[in-house]
């Protein structure tokens, strides 16, 4: 049966391809790449020319160069592919090789295979897909940010009439252009507020803060937003904290490193997730991995390649003036890749 999946699935065979072709990361030689499917455990040890596929009783054997040259292909098929799931009929000969025949995890940990080094460390592999990105934080309505809009009263009528507007930029000018300010109440969620509460107290407040000035200014990157920020500085706090101590950069970076462990809107995180280590499949097509143990190395690479993009506003409720207790408000929404 031909497999048929996302970019993010066909990655995690790519990730795998390269590095039985390359046989070292991070200039360690590997010795051997541990993976399960449904059935068993498949082992494939790298040899200086020949990668050794053991699963149970069978054995196979592939070139390192056979690897290298279908990564080349793979990549390019994956790079094209404009539909959400694809299949790639020229692959199957490959995966029959290397025993792949489902793309998800069966690890109670999610992860996609164990790398061993040849000064016998163990790192245990979760592959992410930035082709074209990755989703940290995919569109949810969970994730739904509560303004309530000070300085005017809507009649019934004006409100109506602002939410037919079909532009979500163009009511959000219209309410500025009637003299309305957004001020940060809740989130349309509590597991989500409180998720956000467990990492910091005030953190719902800084990404309340985050979400509107993106919605203002249109700039993507977090990073950048994260610098007029500090110029607001919505929490009060001295220059010193702001400057030296990188206090809002230091909240943000906690915040994504939630995000890449697992935590979500809906459900009930409590402050700890995987303990993987990460591997990442970048746009040109070069893999780069972090450790769990580095979490500040790769809170830096996730600030400086975090970026926002807004979701639709019908399929996720926003984005609209709604009325409660006699006072009127609007939600905002986001999604946050790399």
């Amino acid at each position: 049966m031909q497999l048929s999946g996302t970019k993010q699935d066909w990655s995690k065979i790519y990730a795998l391809i390269q590095l039985l072709s390359k046989g070292t990361i991070e200039n360690t030689d590997i010795q051997k790449i541990i993976r399960k499917d449904e059935s068993r455990e498949i082992v494939y040890h790298i040899s200086s020319d020949i990668i050794h596929i053991k699963q149970g009783e069978e054995y196979v054997q592939i070139s390192r160069q056979a690897c290298k040259d279908f990564s080349s292909f793979l990549f390019s098929a994956i790079q094209k592919s404009n539909e959400k799931e694809f299949i790639i009929p020229e692959a199957e000969t490959m995966l029959h090789t290397l025993r792949y025949n489902q793309f998800y995890s069966i690890s109670s940990d999610k992860r996609d295979f164990t790398i061993s080094l040849s000064d016998s460390t163990h790192i245990p592999i979760m592959v992410k897909s930035r082709i074209p990105y990755y989703k940290l934080l995919p569109a949810n309505r969970a994730a739904n940010i509560k303004y309530d809009i000070l300085n005017i009263k809507f009649s019934n009528p004006e409100a109506n009439k602002i939410n037919r507007i079909d532009n979500l930029d163009t009511r959000l000018y219209e309410i500025k252009r009637l003299g309305g300010k957004l001020k940060y109440t809740t989130t349309e969620n509590k597991i989500f507020l409180y998720n956000l509460s467990i990492i910091d107290l005030h953190l719902p407040k800084l990404l309340s803060e985050i979400t509107r000035l993106f919605y203002i200014t249109k700039t993507c990157s977090i990073k950048k937003l994260i610098e007029e920020i500090k110029h607001i500085n919505p929490y009060k706090i001295k220059e010193e904290l702001i400057s030296q101590y990188q206090f809002y950069e230091y909240k943000t970076i906690q915040f994504l490193l939630s995000l890449i462990d697992g935590m979500k809107p809906s459900k009930i995180y409590k402050g700890y997730g995987n303990s993987l280590s990460q591997l990442f499949v970048q746009p040109d097509g070069s893999i780069a991995l972090f450790h769990n143990s580095d979490k500040k190395y790769l809170g830096s690479f996730l600030l400086d390649n975090a970026y926002l993009s807004i979701p639709d506003c019908e399929s996720y409720r926003f984005g609209f003036i709604e009325k409660e207790n006699n006072q009127w408000y609007i939600k905002l929404n986001l999604e946050i890749f790399i």
